[in-house]
């Protein structure tokens, strides 16, 4: 049996395949399409023309790797930009008309119970270990935390890198000032909630799923070890705090020219670095975390265990 799971994010869609015979499941496709559906009007609860034509496009291509792999199970999730944008449902109809592919438009706190899913089945647990997921999309960030499999605290927040750079329209490299009126809204946005929680239940570890955090190892992992060679396979990965704070006082100060030339940065993700940095300093500092993973696996891959799970 061959899966095909569709992630519509704000930033990018991603395309999983995955081949199911027997007890054997491994992953035959995985793409990534940069379609950054928020670019130009998510703060005005728009999907701009030319984003909306790319999302079009990119499941045109998606719709055709699924044919040639023929893929027994579709499923198509989609998340902030189509579910805060008064033309996310336009867009959706349109899509199933070109391409055949029904997108279901999920709510921040499906998205962030799929995410903390595909977490788990990639991080080994540790017994009295508390761990705080952290998913940085371009319209919201999603934070799970959890111990022993219970999980304390679980939402989405319109804190999108792509949001966060349409709000504040911020100088290129940040500002002092942009970095003070972006901290100034993390707090008014999390004081009260995550970061309330995890004062009463400090958390261990940061888990960074996915897109930023991805882009976040590349760095970090030239930076400072450079020398190794990192598994393509390689689902999780340690970044210490010591190394974070070196990357981030290294990172703020350049402009998007200079950072599109760091070892390791995805380009498309150049331009959403620096803010997408003050946000996770902002979590470290407010929760005193010592120790940060990596994992590759999200909400795609929380989507893919659900399904195997009620279908095994």
């Amino acid at each position: 049996m061959r899966i095909a799971i569709i992630d519509c994010g704000t930033n990018t869609f991603n395309l999983l395949i995955a081949e199911k015979t027997g007890d054997d499941l491994k992953f035959i496709v995985e793409e990534k399409i940069p379609v950054k559906i928020g670019k130009g009007g998510i703060e005005n609860n728009i999907i701009v023309p030319e984003a909306y034509q790319r999302a079009i496009d990119a499941l045109t291509r998606y719709a055709e790797i699924i044919k040639k792999y023929s893929a027994d199970k579709v499923m198509a999730i989609s998340t902030s930009a189509f579910r805060s944008t008064d033309n996310g449902v336009d867009l959706k109809n349109d899509i199933l008309k070109k391409t055949g592919i029904d997108i279901q438009i999920i709510s921040g706190e499906q998205e962030a119970e799929y995410i903390y899913h595909g977490v788990i089945w990639a991080v080994p647990q540790e017994k009295d270990r508390t761990c705080l997921i952290m998913d940085i999309g371009g319209g919201s960030t999603e934070f799970i935390l959890y111990k022993n499999e219970e999980v304390l605290f679980k939402d989405s927040f319109l804190l999108g890198a792509s949001r966060l750079l349409e709000k504040f329209k911020p100088n290129d490299p940040l500002s002092i000032l942009d970095i003070k009126n972006y901290y100034d809204h993390f707090g008014k946005e999390l004081e009260e909630t995550i970061i309330k929680v995890c004062n009463n239940h400090p958390p261990d570890v940061l888990i960074g799923s996915s897109g930023f955090f991805d882009t976040l190892r590349q760095i970090t992992h030239y930076k400072f070890r450079g020398d190794e060679i990192i598994k393509a396979d390689q689902v999780n990965y340690e970044i210490s705090i010591v190394e974070f704070n070196s990357t981030y006082n290294f990172m703020l100060p350049l402009n998007i020219e200079e950072r599109m030339n760091i070892e390791g940065m995805t380009p498309f993700r150049a331009e959403m670095m620096g803010v997408s940095m003050l946000l996770v300093d902002y979590v470290i500092k407010k929760t005193g975390i010592k120790n940060i993973i990596n994992t590759s696996y999200a909400l795609k891959e929380g989507i893919l265990r659900e399904f195997l799970k009620n279908n095994p």
